[in-house]
């Protein structure tokens, strides 16, 4: 039989049940010296703020996962300060949501060799303080069937998510603020398979110490990157994934370095069957830079948009292998850069085929700027 237990820093005593509102625990040390079992939910009151780290010791089932979450009005409950606020190895099926993270000093939230787990609604602010590199908000290790969704962060040190080998992954409507940190991304990804990244907000733009961008997703492969914003830093997404589709994003600003591009495929891994498609992007060095000695084939890039690169629609290194296409993409620029500028070693079976340049706005690229919610008229209009 499921349980439900509250903690109230306030007003609660570690001598009680924990079992009702009015009988609630006081401190997370009792909350982590529990015996919770699968389908268990301990909910933090509203407006109280706790000390310490959340130790997940026990695990749920799939039909009954231990959830920790918040109850009562007023702002979220918030945990403060310590090295985490969160900590859980090997342990399966756990629900995070509607919690208030603050000032860490190392990563809030750290997993490990664990699956199912869902952070959903939850608030980081000023969490990583002392990284120096790696995650700030989030960081899992060898954990599979995790997922991010509906939450905020702002003013990370280090990356707001960091994923190591993770087999199901979603990052779902998150609303990632500019970070700090020499190596900081929004996201960092490396090893992930059957992963979906969608209708995110993802932003670099603000003062920051770091060099890198919003999303780098390495050594990857069956996954989606769809209706995001990406917005300033280096690059909006640096993506050396395989069997991947990249779509429906909008890039914005991405020229902060002499490298800078709204997508990047560097020297990382080998590509194969990438597409990108039906994407805007809007005022980067180059819209897509493909560059290093890893293959890449079967890249599609197709019907997408190119306001104003400051150098090339597309950008090809030197020694970089490539296969596949460039077709039915649209460049308006009133700067004179160039559609393509292509000096790797195209394979046999690259094309570059319709696609239009035009100093001013076009029906078909008009069709793309109001499916991101964008007035055409309000764009290169003379």
């Amino acid at each position: 039989m499921s349980r439900v237990f509250y903690v109230d820093a306030l007003n609660g005593s570690d001598a009680n049940a924990g079992t009702a509102p009015d009988a609630a625990w006081q401190s997370i040390d009792m909350v982590n010296s529990a015996s919770l079992q699968p389908g268990d939910t301990v909910l933090f009151a509203r407006g109280r703020t706790w000390e310490g780290t959340l130790k997940v010791d026990e695990s749920g089932t799939a039909d009954a996962p231990i959830t920790f979450g918040a109850y009562g009005e007023g702002a979220a409950p918030i945990i403060d300060g310590g090295d985490h606020a969160i900590v859980g190895e090997n342990k399966h099926h756990i629900v995070v949501q509607g919690l208030d993270l603050r000032n860490t000093d190392d990563v809030a939230i750290f997993v490990s060799d664990s699956s199912h787990w869902t952070f959903d609604q939850l608030n980081f602010d000023h969490t990583g303080v002392e990284r120096t590199k790696g995650g700030g908000g989030i960081q899992s290790w060898y954990s599979d069937e995790m997922t991010v969704s509906n939450s905020t962060f702002t003013n990370v040190t280090g990356d707001s998510l960091w994923f190591w080998d993770t087999d199901g992954l979603r990052i779902l409507n998150n609303h990632f603020n500019t970070n700090q940190g020499g190596t900081a991304d929004n996201v960092h990804i490396y090893d992930a398979t059957n992963f979906e990244i969608r209708g995110n907000y993802m932003d670099m733009s603000g003062d920051t110490n770091s060099g890198k961008g919003n999303l780098l997703l390495q050594n990857s492969h069956d996954g989606v990157v769809a209706g995001n914003i990406f917005n300033g830093g280096a690059f909006g997404l640096s993506v050396h994934a395989s069997n991947a589709t990249v779509e429906g994003n909008r890039f914005i600003g991405h020229n902060k370095a002499k490298w800078s591009a709204g997508i990047l495929s560097g020297n990382h891994n080998d590509v194969e069957n990438l597409t990108i498609q039906g994407n805007l992007f809007e005022d980067s060095r180059a819209g897509i830079y493909l560059f290093g000695k890893n293959d890449r084939e079967g890249i599609t890039i197709q019907g997408n948009v190119f306001e104003n690169p400051h150098d090339a629609a597309l950008k090809v290194g030197r020694s970089t292998p490539l296969g596949g296409s460039f077709a039915h993409n649209i460049m308006i620029a009133q700067n004179g850069a160039a559609l393509t500028k292509v000096s790797g070693s195209k394979g046999d079976d690259w094309i570059e085929t319709e696609n239009v340049t035009a100093t001013d706005m076009i029906p078909v690229a008009a069709e793309i700027y109001t499916r991101f919610g964008l007035d055409p008229a309000q764009y290169l209009t003379t």
